[in-house]
């Protein structure tokens, strides 16, 4: 049995019976208090910040399934031709699959939403993974890749600023 009382010099007693008797010990209300601060914000941990906002949850899943759907846009006009971030799995090249993880990504984002772990940082990788693809095709082809590209790229790159912005940052607490 355990019983617990305070007094007015902020001091905590504890009162423990054993067989033997009664053994008392002493905290100070500092020591006890520090022990049940709450712990930061992690980015998929149990108090994921998208977690407590459905709205927002709901913004992301929307964003998800825009990328997706951007998957099968125009991405990019080539040799008269217009093709799709799908039909572009038809080139042989092989640093062309890497566009896969776009909805592959987006996917994600819309699994750890269900789940409800995870939000955050799956919509961070979602968000990123555009612009990374972006990034290296532009360092492959050139400036002129700006020129091709048509309105399915344009839209996925838009809705991944979006979710970034959606993401925002941990908010840092004042001690």
């Amino acid at each position: 049995m355990v019983a617990r009382c305070s007094h007015e010099d902020g001091l905590a007693l504890s009162c423990y019976t054993t067989m033997k008797g009664t053994i008392m010990s002493e905290k100070s209300a500092v020591e006890e208090n520090a022990q049940t601060e709450p712990q930061p914000k992690s980015l998929t941990g149990e108090c994921d910040q998208a977690r407590t906002d459905p709205s927002k949850q709901i913004f992301m899943a929307l964003c998800a399934l825009g990328l997706v759907g951007c998957f099968f846009l125009p991405w990019i006009s080539f040799l008269l031709a217009t093709l799709s971030a799908y039909q572009l799995q038809e080139i042989p090249a092989t640093e062309i699959r890497l566009l896969w993880l776009i909805p592959v990504t987006a996917l994600c984002l819309l699994g750890s939403i269900l789940m409800k772990r995870g939000v955050r940082l799956a919509a961070l990788i979602a968000g990123v993974t555009p612009f990374l693809a972006l990034l290296y095709y532009l360092a492959k082809y050139g400036a002129d890749l700006f020129q091709s590209l048509k309105v399915g790229a344009v839209l996925t790159l838009c809705l991944a600023g979006l979710l970034l912005i959606s993401c925002g940052f941990p908010k840092t607490s004042k001690p």
